[in-house]
C-alpha cells in the first residue's frame, strides 16, 4: 500500500467537508436575505394601509370641521379677535404634512413590493386622495355664505362622498389581499377586512 493512500483519503475528507459546508452556509444566507427582505416588504405593506386609512380619517375629520368654521358666530368670534381665523397657507402647510406619509409609503412598496402591489399601491393613493378631496369640496354658493350660515352638504355632496368612500374602501382591500399572497399569508375569511377603512 502507497503512503499517499491515506494522504489522499484525508485530502479529499477535507475537501467534501469544506464544500459541504460552504453549501450550506450558503443556503443559509439566502434563507436570511429571503427573510430580510421579507420583513421590508412587510413594513412597506403594513405602511401603506396604515397612511391610506389615516387620509381617510383626515377627510372625516375635515368633514367634521366644515360646519363649525362657518356660520355668522364663527365670522363675528373672527372679528372681534376672540377666535384666530384659519390661515390658508398654514392649512395648506398642515395638510401636505398629513398627505406626506401616504406618498412616502407608496415609494416603499414601489420599492420592495411585487408588481401587482405597486399597481395597486397606485390605486389606494389615488382613491383615498379622491375622498379626501370630495371630503372638502364645497359649491361657490356654499363658499359665498358660509360666513353667515352653518355649512351643510347637500345631497349630490353626501352622495359623492360616500361612493369615494366605497371606491376608496375597495381599492384598501385589493390592496391588503395582495399583500396577504405575497407575504404567504392566507386570506382573510369572507368580511373579515370591512374594518379596514373608516365607515
Amino acid at each position: 500500500m502507497s503512503l499517499w493512500v491515506p494522504v489522499v483519503a484525508a485530502l479529499g475528507a477535507s475537501l467534501l467537508t469544506s464544500l459541504g459546508a460552504w453549501v450550506l452556509e450558503a443556503s443559509r444566507q439566502r434563507a436570511a436575505a429571503r427573510s430580510s427582505a421579507l420583513r421590508v416588504r412587510r413594513v412597506a405593506y403594513v405602511a401603506l394601509v396604515e397612511a391610506a386609512n389615516g387620509m381617510l380619517m383626515l377627510g372625516q375629520t375635515l368633514r367634521a370641521l366644515l360646519p363649525v368654521q362657518s356660520g355668522f358666530g364663527v365670522s363675528l368670534a373672527e372679528a372681534l379677535h376672540l377666535r384666530r381665523s384659519v390661515d390658508p397657507y398654514e392649512l395648506a402647510w398642515r395638510m401636505a404634512d398629513e398627505i406626506r406619509p401616504v406618498l412616502d409609503a407608496q415609494a416603499g412598496v414601489l420599492s420592495c413590493g411585487s408588481q401587482r402591489a405597486a399597481t395597486a399601491s397606485k390605486e389606494v393613493v389615488a382613491k383615498t386622495a379622491d375622498y379626501l378631496q370630495a371630503a372638502t369640496a364645497t359649491t361657490r354658493a356654499q363658499r359665498k355664505w358660509m360666513g353667515v350660515v352653518l355649512w351643510k352638504p347637500t345631497r349630490e355632496q353626501d352622495a359623492e362622498l360616500a361612493a369615494r368612500l366605497e371606491r376608496a374602501g375597495q381599492a384598501i382591500r385589493a390592496f391588503v389581499t395582495i399583500m396577504r399572497e405575497d407575504l404567504g399569508e392566507p386570506p382573510l375569511p369572507a368580511g373579515a377586512d370591512k374594518g379596514l377603512e373608516p365607515s
